[in-house]
């Protein structure tokens, strides 16, 4: 089965894939899709998720796989730039260290680079997921609080996450809670910018240093009273970062370079 996906932009220029957080869908990009019109831009349901919740989530690699094979069929011998958040920022580095060919460059948010596990911290997070889907105002202090929604992208929040499972959602987390930063990304030749909001768990805010200390061609960035999806609370802010981000690693600014 093949994952959902919306194109917009601007045929013929340089192709960037938005992957989102978890719960969400393709729906929390708007204002980066409004911003990237001079760009392609693809915007990606994951397994589970949206338009693909009949796509069964399996793992990060296998997500991977299935984002590769879209890039593959649909824009054959593209480059592309990611942009992935909180669990996309998770399968966006799935991508780069193991199909690093196919990468211009990555801008990443939201995501730990240790283990964040044990025994309780599953039991309250499928906790939390159930409350939200049982409890509207859960729904709405989430949205509100969490991703800074207003009225009518909150109904597409709770449309999204009730479309997906429990089981879906804890086998995300599972894996997710347990991803180590290891030595394996020391070769990855993708440039990336890692960045965390300000108001982010001190877990996440980690990555910003951690990653360029293992990944060479990695920085990083600390998002001053940025929340957790502050691609929609400072989206003005999110799209400078990523553009500016994206224009340095383009292939036509490195062809003007060795010109």
């Amino acid at each position: 089965m093949e994952l959902y996906y919306e194109e917009t932009g601007t045929q013929e220029a340089p192709v960037i894939v938005f992957i989102h957080g978890i719960g969400a869908s393709s729906w929390m990009w708007w204002n980066q899709i409004e911003a990237f019109e001079d760009y392609r831009c693809i915007n990606v349901d994951l397994p589970g998720h949206g338009n693909s919740v009949d796509v069964p989530w399996i793992s990060l690699d296998d997500t991977a796989r299935k984002i590769v094979q879209l890039i593959e069929e649909n824009f054959p011998g593209e480059k592309v730039h990611v942009v992935g958040l909180s669990l996309g920022g998770h399968v966006a580095m799935e991508l780069i260290l193991k199909y690093s060919s196919l990468f211009e460059s990555a801008f990443i948010s939201g995501i730990t680079t240790r283990p964040a596990i044990n025994w309780l911290t599953g039991k309250v997070q499928a906790f939390m997921f159930k409350r939200m889907k049982n409890d509207p105002k859960s729904v709405d202090k989430m949205a509100i609080e969490y991703y800074g929604l207003r009225e009518g992208k909150r109904l597409e929040f709770k449309e999204n996450l009730d479309k997906m499972s429990m089981e879906t959602y804890k086998t995300i987390i599972d894996e997710v809670l347990r991803f180590k930063l290891n030595g394996s990304y020391r070769t990855m030749e993708v440039p990336v910018m890692i960045t965390a909001g300000g108001n982010e768990s001190e877990n996440i805010k980690e990555s910003v240093e951690a990653i360029p200390e293992v990944m060479p061609n990695a920085e990083g960035k600390i998002i001053p009273g940025g929340g957790h999806a502050w691609n929609i609370g400072q989206p003005e802010k999110f799209n400078e970062e990523c553009r500016r981000w994206f224009e340095k690693h383009s292939a036509d600014e490195k062809r003007d370079i060795v010109q």
